[in-house]
């Protein structure tokens, strides 16, 4: 199996599971990759979530990654449950990732089938925060996927990495390199 192989089921079941999860339909646009040199750092840098997970077995290893602004986010969980949410709560935060493993959970059944078994799955993680970050690792590809749906915009990223990959808040980053920059 190579990884456009795995794009194909990848995408068409975000297709599903937003479909049926939220009632919206998401619109996949050209995947591309990330650059090798560069951090990823999202839609923009107000308030953003995410949600990761790896994937592996003997021969491949993989995280995939949904990112979200904030607002996006609360549109897609008001969608679900028919009212509107206004601020990100930790009773919902976790949908993103039962988002996922959904995804994960379809997704492995098509691979396995395809490869004969033995992927795994680790139990999604969610972050939240201002600055979110995710640096390339040395040598990982990381294609990003990009979603359109009534309610906005938002990512799915496939990183292929033996290890799994988390992004972090760079707030702290992003100031020392300000910092930097200052003439004493």
């Amino acid at each position: 199996m190579e990884f456009k192989d795995l794009l194909r089921p990848l995408i068409s079941t975000i297709r599903n599971v937003f479909e049926s999860q939220c009632n919206l339909k998401v619109i996949p646009h050209k995947s591309y990759l990330q650059n090798k040199e560069g951090t990823w750092r999202g839609i923009d840098q107000s308030m953003q979530l995410t949600t990761t997970a790896q994937i592996k077995s003997n021969s491949l290893s993989f995280s995939i990654i949904f990112w979200f602004s904030e607002d996006v986010f609360l549109k897609f969980v008001s969608s679900m449950f028919g009212e509107e949410f206004k601020v990100l709560q930790d009773e919902i935060r976790d949908l993103a990732s039962e988002w996922l493993n959904i995804t994960i959970g379809n997704l492995k059944s098509t691979i396995n089938d395809q490869m004969q078994g033995g992927f795994e799955a680790s139990i999604p993680v969610t972050i939240v925060g201002d600055n979110l970050a995710l640096p390339t690792p040395e040598n990982s590809p990381i294609i990003i996927i990009p979603f359109e749906s009534d309610v906005g915009p938002f990512y799915c990223l496939l990183v292929i990495s033996k290890e799994a990959v988390i992004p972090w808040d760079d707030s702290l980053n992003q100031l020392l390199g300000s910092l930097e920059n200052i003439e004493i």
